[in-house]
């Protein structure tokens, strides 16, 4: 008796999710057919040898009686291996010739055309003509291995982008006589169908003789499904037609008006714009030689020495600062294993073991950034923090840019400095760029503007200002990168010199630790981590390790090292905000469906 209800309740529920699908399947707007798509295409050239290509596409589709459907949406590249095809669309008709309503836009680089009335249904069989030009259709190809090159016209017909299936294609090439005479005869015309990179060959090719021209016919013999193309080739003797250059007139007139209307407002700018930052935003002068320190000054931590080094704060300062308050005996770091299906990662796991009221304020904010509580014992697991402390970043920075002009290393909150500049720099490029959307021409005028507006972002990148002080601070930290690039015979050396002898005893492991431990975090603001983990884990005794470090496996130099590695990338990530090519259709036999020009793709609307 269960079984018999279960089945029934099972039965009931597919059905229910088989009319949901049917429904929405009937009210799609590419519940359609297209029964033909023909085209004639008209290869010539210009004076200058430059091919020339009009089109004319005749689509016939049959609608559902059902009010579903406007018309239909047709996508058209407007370029090919980064030519631009000049595109031109001459009329779109229906089969008696009578203009049809259509509007048109550009996405990806296609022509969007969207042919019908919103306020109007269409029903039954429907037939679009759609007349448009090209120019530069052809490519030029060297043939490897053989002593030949040759122009290739390369072409996708319908595109494989096409929401609906296609019953039957046909296109007919119109070359003149003075043209085809020309045709390679060691290439024949080939065709390709099938989806993208398919090279299957379910086509015809006839090739008819007239008066005036040859004209190439490809049919397809099967139907096209969604997203299956049909592609033709056809290859001329190398010299046939000419690649389009730009008039050299247009760009000596192009320049002349760049210099005179676009040259002007940025040499004004960056003038303004260069003394403004020798008066406000150039440093004092340093001393100019940077001497080897192993200490860095107390009142500072790697949040502060970041901004002071880099005038602005990077992620990789607040991991630093979460190793620091690890070496401080604040935070205890766990690696952990975790094991997978196929293989294993390494995740890591933070625990707060000491109230860190007594810190820094920067020190404060980034335990309070990592523990959602800071009673002892919290523990967290970095990997599931992925992407979610960005907004914090933002306030910790606006509050330690405000702490080191307060404690006199800039004159102004770097972020501050530059924001004051940012407002002028977005409003110059807007002014500069949004004009081209509506007028493409303008551009000539406006990208002086623009150019200002991007000289006035770059200048004020640069008007963070150091005090003396900070100029000092900032030797004094480089000072200490130099001592921790050093090699490990000369570390030993310098500390031993007449300046650090009676502090630091060489020979003692256990002050070295100390040393080694207290620049950890300064190993990962530089970038040497890995170097510096090494080294400082060799002064550990067999079977002892950090204590504020635990690990799933022995302890070891190399482990230790690719340990903190590990950790410095996965706790960086924390704070982090979330974040066309062609081919020969002759070449070696390797054409195939989609590879050509043209094409593009299309549906119901």
């Amino acid at each position: 008796m269960f079984k018999r209800k279960l089945a029934v309740v099972i039965l009931a529920v597919g059905l229910f999710f088989a009319a949901t699908s049917l429904s929405t399947f009937a009210l799609s707007v590419n519940n359609f057919t297209i029964d033909s798509f023909n085209v004639d295409y008209y290869l010539s050239k210009d004076e200058k040898n430059v091919s020339q290509l009009k089109l004319v596409e005749e689509i016939t589709a049959t609608f559902p009686e059902s009010n579903q459907n406007h018309g239909l949406e047709r996508a058209i590249p407007k370029k090919y291996r980064n030519n631009n095809l000049n595109l031109k669309i001459s009329s779109v008709t229906n089969a008696d010739g009578r203009a049809l309503e259509y509007s048109s836009d550009t996405k990806n680089d296609n022509l969007i055309l969207r042919i019908g009335d919103a306020d109007t249904y269409v029903h039954g069989q429907q037939t679009y003509v759609i007349t448009y030009t090209l120019r530069d259709v052809i490519t030029f190809e060297s043939n490897s291995g053989q002593i030949y090159g040759y122009d290739e016209f390369y072409w996708d017909v319908n595109g494989d982008q096409w929401r609906v299936g296609v019953a039957q294609v046909t296109a007919r090439v119109h070359v003149p006589k003075n043209i085809s005479m020309n045709r390679m005869k060691e290439l024949q015309p080939r065709c390709y169908t099938g989806v993208y990179a398919s090279d299957q060959s379910d086509c015809t090719f006839t090739e008819i003789e007239q008066d005036e021209e040859t004209v190439y016919q490809f049919t397809t013999t099967k139907s096209l499904f969604p997203g299956e193309n049909i592609s033709l080739v056809l290859g001329f003797n190398s010299g046939t037609f000419t690649k389009y250059k730009t008039d050299p007139k247009l760009i000596l007139l192009g320049i002349v008006a760049f210099l005179v209307v676009g040259g002007l407002p940025p040499v004004a700018t960056a003038i303004i714009m260069w003394r403004k930052w020798k008066r406000t935003g150039k440093d004092p002068k340093g001393r100019g030689v940077i001497v080897a320190q192993y200490s860095v000054p107390k009142e500072l931590n790697p949040v502060l020495a970041d901004i002071i080094l880099n005038e602005r704060l990077q992620t990789k300062s607040i991991s630093a600062t979460l190793v620091g308050l690890c070496v401080k005996g604040y935070v205890k770091l766990y690696e952990l294993e975790n094991k997978k299906l196929l293989g294993s990662s390494e995740e890591y796991e933070v625990e707060l073991i000491k109230d860190p009221s007594d810190l820094s304020a920067e020190e404060q904010k980034v335990a309070a950034m990592i523990f959602s509580s800071t009673t002892v014992g919290t523990k967290i697991n970095l990997s599931e923090m992925k992407n979610k402390l960005y907004k914090e970043v933002k306030t910790l920075t606006t509050s330690a840019g405000d702490r080191v002009a307060t404690l006199g290393y800039f004159e102004l909150n770097p972020e501050k400095a530059r924001k004051k500049y940012t407002g002028w720099g977005i409003a110059l490029l807007v002014l500069g760029f949004v004009p081209v959307f509506i007028f493409p021409p303008a551009l000539l005028f406006t990208f002086g503007v623009a150019i200002s507006g991007l000289m006035i972002l770059i200048f004020g990148n640069a008007m963070p200002k150091r005090t003396q002080s900070g100029v000092d601070t900032k030797e004094h930290l480089k000072g200490v990168e130099v001592y921790m690039k050093l090699a490990e015979a000369d570390r030993i050396k310098f500390l031993q010199s007449p300046e650090t002898a009676e502090k630091i005893d060489t020979s003692d492991n256990t002050q070295l630790i100390k040393l080694y431990e207290k620049l950890l975090p300064y190993a990962i603001l530089f970038g040497i981590e890995k170097e510096w983990a090494k080294q400082f884990a060799d002064l550990y005794a067999e079977g002892q390790s950090p204590s504020w470090y635990s690990g799933h496996t022995a302890f070891n130099a190399v482990m230790f090292s690719n340990a903190l590695s590990g950790f410095n990338t996965v706790a960086a990530s924390s704070f982090s905000s979330p974040s066309s090519s062609g081919s020969s259709g002759f070449s070696g036999g390797g054409g195939f469906s989609g590879g050509g020009g043209g094409g593009g793709g299309g549906g119901g609307w």
